[in-house]
């Protein structure tokens, strides 16, 4: 997984790697030491929401529209928290590179 964060963005790119913990597990989680820690949970809601506290910011998907998401050729799935933006985007490997990294997703055609 990948994250970059803006003043009103958080963008994050998750790898095949991280699609599996997704379908075994039901979340994923990604680790800044010390300056954050995120964790993505699927949840049965179909409403996306965000909670944060001192150790760190936990972001709640609706389970149906990002599964949807990891399992067709949508590259992103976006959504907004009171002034932030959420962009969740699959990895894909560089245009440069001559093959595929293992845990990228395959690019669309």
């Amino acid at each position: 997984m990948k994250i970059r964060l803006s003043k009103n963005n958080i963008r994050v790119r998750f790898s095949t790697v991280d699609k599996s913990d997704w379908l075994n597990l039901g979340k994923c989680s990604f680790q800044l030491p010390p300056i954050a820690s995120f964790e993505f949970e699927l949840n049965n809601d179909s409403e996306n929401t965000v909670e944060t506290n001192d150790e760190k910011t936990i972001i709640h998907l609706d389970k149906k529209s990002f599964e949807t998401f990891l399992n067709n050729e949508v590259e992103g799935y976006s959504f907004q928290w009171s002034d932030i933006r959420i962009d969740l985007e699959k990895d894909y490997p560089c245009a440069h590179q001559a093959h595929q990294a293992p845990h990228t997703f395959t690019r669309p055609e």
